[in-house]
């Protein structure tokens, strides 16, 4: 018996050591194969991004960027979400143009592996579309394609759109739909109109004007508190909206902080928005350092940031011997210095729509009309420098308004309306690279780009 249980044990030895070898080989055979490369999220992106890389496990990889890069070389920054690594452009890339992702060898990988061979993605860049709201009296979200496809709805509310803001990737859109209380929910759509989410019950409240941080991490917005005791409308509020968390905060804890038109800057370290009760757009820095700015205006909007972040072009109102002007003004937030934008030429009798920097940063796009000229107002490209100044659309009997700059900037998308007309039915065109113009939408209005 003695004989037989120690041929037993020599058997259940010889076993586990043959097991522990086979583990020890197959562990080896892993670790000279290195880490598993991750998995490519999407074969096609927007102009503006991410690509993205998802990882086994639940976690971030710290040292993964330094080994990531684009092929045609392009500036990049990049940023974790859970397991998934987000690679932004750090300008837009060419809608319909091929790019080459490229993950070198030696990037650390899970378990504490480091991957042995280096991992290359093909992704296209899509078209960007228009979104736009029709019928522009009792409006729902719309899309359109610009090579002649029919467009399709995103929402259908039966009329109760109030506005809408685009994401930076253009996957989602967030979308302020009025409810059956009288007041104004936010919700997100995904670009194909198939996906929906509440995001903030507002009840009898209204929240409004939709931001996305350049991340896509937070969704800033006005929201119009109602009071408890009298019933009536406050004062409007920015609030900040945690997307992972659901978790929504008002921005000041100071009640008579108010603010609409929430607009992030560039790197999204700061939000401005108009204070009605300051009489100012307001810039905070939402890292907590400094006071924020103010910039005195009498015209209850933002202006626009350039894309580097250091100005920002506004609207303030002039006094003139003729009349009140509207003009344009530029506020440089590194020196603090404010002074009307510096045009060479005679626009003393010029009255300016909102400003809208080009993504390079080397234009201005805004409306303007002479006081002693037509009503309308025509699109006009202004050098950012202010040395040259030139006009887009002569056709006076229009008027145009809600104009945006596409991803690259080589279009422009806008609104137009006959001043002749009987009937507010606003028209949706787009002004392409080569100078031609497309009518996409009749009865539209508040046009934006969908990348």
């Amino acid at each position: 018996m003695s004989a037989r249980m120690k041929s037993f044990d020599r058997l259940v030895i010889t076993i586990l050591a043959g097991l522990a070898a086979a583990l020890l080989g197959v562990m080896l055979i892993g670790s000279l194969r290195g880490a598993r490369l991750p998995e490519l999220a999407a074969a096609e992106v927007g102009s503006r991004g991410p690509l993205e890389l998802i990882y086994a496990g639940d976690t971030a990889l710290t040292g993964v960027e330094a080994y990531v890069r684009l092929e045609p070389e392009t500036a990049v920054r990049t940023q974790w979400q859970g397991s998934t690594l987000q690679i932004w452009p750090e300008k837009a890339l060419a809608a319909g143009e091929n790019y080459t992702l490229i993950l070198a060898a030696g990037a650390p990988g899970p378990n504490g592996q480091v991957t042995r061979r280096e991992g290359r993605w093909e992704v296209k860049v899509r078209p960007a579309q228009v979104v736009y709201l029709h019928p522009a009296q009792s409006p729902d979200l719309w899309r359109a394609a610009l090579d002649g496809s029919p467009a399709q709805p995103l929402t259908q509310s039966g009329g109760k759109v109030f506005d809408f803001g685009v994401s930076p990737s253009g996957r989602w859109v967030a979308v302020s739909i009025r409810n059956d209380t009288a007041g104004v929910d936010l919700w997100r759509v995904s670009r194909e109109g198939g996906e929906s989410e509440l995001l903030v019950n507002c009840g009898k409240e209204m929240c409004t004007n939709p931001a996305w941080s350049p991340d896509e991490r937070q969704l800033a917005y006005s929201r119009r508190r109602v009071s408890s005791t009298t019933g009536q409308p406050g004062l409007p509020r920015i609030e900040l909206l945690d997307l992972a968390s659901g978790q929504a905060a008002p921005l000041y804890a100071d009640p008579e902080v108010s603010g609409f038109e929430p607009v992030w800057s560039p790197d999204g370290q700061r939000l401005a928005f108009f204070d009605g009760v300051a009489g100012a757009i307001r810039m905070v820095s939402l890292s907590g350092g400094g006071e924020d700015l103010l910039l005195p205006s009498e015209m209850g909007m933002v202006g626009s940031w350039s894309p580097d972040g250091r100005r920002m072009a506004y609207l303030d109102m002039q006094l003139t011997s003729a009349a009140p002007l509207v003009t344009l003004y530029e506020a440089n937030l590194e020196s603090g210095e404010v002074r009307p934008f510096p045009l060479k030429g005679d626009f003393s009798l010029t009255e300016f729509a909102q400003p809208e920097w080009s993504p390079d940063g080397e234009w201005l796009l805004a409306g303007l009309r002479s006081l002693d000229g037509p009503v309308s107002k025509q699109l006009w490209l202004i050098r950012a420098d202010g040395s040259e100044a030139r006009a887009l659309t002569d056709d006076f009997t229009q008027t145009h308004a809600a104009y945006r700059w596409s991803p690259q900037g080589e279009a422009l998308v806008y609104q137009q309306l006959s001043l002749g007309a009987s009937a507010y039915r606003p028209e949706v065109w787009v002004r392409q690279g080569d100078g031609q113009f497309l009518r996409v939408a009749e009865d539209a209005a508040l046009p934006n780009w969908l990348p």
